[in-house]
């Protein structure tokens, strides 16, 4: 026994400092020379057809063989999920001397993360065409990680979620139906934060809330926004009946012009209902960084110019009509029929995707458990003995309500993110 004990001691001293040689000899990639975070992580393009979809992949700090894998997806359209690593959840933020920064509550703590600059055109990501709907996007999503997980294999192998806020309320739920309906990709979840998921609904719900709840705007602006109401959501009905693309453009023409057009005219910050209107200085750093050439040679992008949100790429959705149509809806209850955990987060200060309108959102999905969900009561929510926010579940639909959060919760409270989606994950890592 004592001769056994001796030779595995000896094995380990030896394999220690074999670790250590390695270690030694290793030297860094350009990517991890940048400081962003000491895991190990991929910057790349993944090209097909015409396009070239950028990503920037972090291991996670835990264990990255059996930690789930997450996908990120920022909204827009066209806004880079690198804004989603700097600003929000990632492993860095970045200082005004334009130098990372750790984040400690960053999701890639027990989980790696993919950070994808989608549709084409968005961010460092490049091609010759643009797309105009949701249902193009997603397509490219599922092929860019067909293409990743059959680039690195042991990674298809891990619980796979997917992850994303604002207009990633229509590009999640498409990209899960096209999952489960013609890939092998292991997909676990779906997380949406304050997301734009079913407009008809959400619409609603501006005016209580803004006028009723937080008394954003005088009396006169209110009346405005509430006669301006049943137009919008006449021609949003309209809009989801048809399908139409001139009846669907009309529709987002007339709502974002009228019901939000007095928000902006009054200054409020629509992503934060208690700010005083100054810019989020943690963008404009990020911007600035991702725009350096140092950073852009280290990261082998292939564009000259960065930018964190690209109105060309928002255009062709625009004038599409993408934003109002109801088939994102509909695909959300196609995925929760089909039994896949879907989480809906919203920080209760953003009013563009303001909590009362999605918690209106869940309870009006159509699935088998839309009547128990209904009916379910709030539970509240703790991280250790902080009162985080409110839920609600049934079977495979939460609702959460993150207390003191604008439109990007990650940003707003990282700390109660990071619990909130520990904790998801957990539930969903078999």
């Amino acid at each position: 026994m004592f001769i056994f004990l001796s030779l595995v001691v000896a094995v380990l001293s030896i394999q220690q400092n074999a670790f250590q040689i390695d270690s030694d000899l290793y030297e860094k990639s350009a990517v991890e020379k940048l400081g962003v975070d000491e895991v190990k992580q991929y910057a790349e393009y993944i090209d097909f057809e015409d396009k070239h979809l950028f990503y920037w992949f972090f291991e996670s700090r835990n264990n990255p063989s059996t930690d789930p894998l997450i996908l990120w997806l920022n909204g827009g359209p066209g806004c880079s999920s690198l804004s989603g690593l700097f600003f929000e959840l990632g492993p860095s933020s970045i200082n005004s001397e334009l130098k990372p920064v750790r984040n400690d509550y960053s999701w890639n703590n027990n989980a790696s993360i993919i950070f994808l600059d989608s549709p084409v055109n968005t961010g460092y990501s490049f091609g010759s065409t643009y797309v105009n709907s949701t249902q193009q996007a997603s397509r490219d999503i599922v092929m860019f990680l067909e293409l990743f997980f059959a680039k690195y294999p042991s990674y298809g192998q891990l619980p796979f979620h997917i992850a994303g806020e604002s207009y990633s309320g229509h590009y999640i739920p498409q990209v899960a139906k096209d999952i489960l309906s013609s890939s092998h990709i292991r997909l676990k979840s779906i997380m949406i934060g304050n997301g734009l998921i079913d407009t008809l609904t959400q619409y609603e719900f501006l005016h209580p809330f803004s006028c009723e709840e937080y008394h954003l705007l005088d009396d006169i602006e209110c009346r405005k926004v509430r006669q301006a109401t049943k137009p919008c959501l006449l021609m949003t009905h309209h809009c989801y009946n048809t399908n139409d693309e001139d009846i669907c453009r009309r529709a987002n023409d007339f709502c974002a012009d009228q019901i939000f057009g007095p928000f902006f005219e009054a200054n409020v910050d629509v992503n934060d209902v208690t700010s005083d209107g100054r810019p989020y200085q943690g963008k404009l750093n990020a911007e600035a960084y991702l725009g350096s050439e140092n950073v852009q040679q280290a990261l082998g992008v292939e564009i000259n110019d960065y930018q964190l949100c690209n109105p060309e790429v928002n255009y062709p959705f625009a004038t599409s009509g993408d934003f109002s149509r109801g088939t994102y809806k509909q695909a959300l209850e196609e995925v929760l029929t089909k039994g896949l955990p879907v989480l809906i987060y919203a920080g209760d200060l953003d009013l563009s995707c303001n909590w009362r309108g999605l918690l209106e959102v869940t309870t009006k999905l159509t699935w088998p458990g839309q009547r128990q969900y209904t009916n379910t009561n709030f539970q509240d929510w703790f991280n250790g003995d902080k009162h985080a926010g409110e839920s609600k579940s049934y079977e495979n639909l939460t609702f959460l309500k993150v207390f003191k959060a604008g439109h990007f919760v990650p940003f707003f409270q990282p700390e109660n993110a990071l619990d909130m989606v520990n904790k998801w994950i957990h539930i969903y890592n078999a």
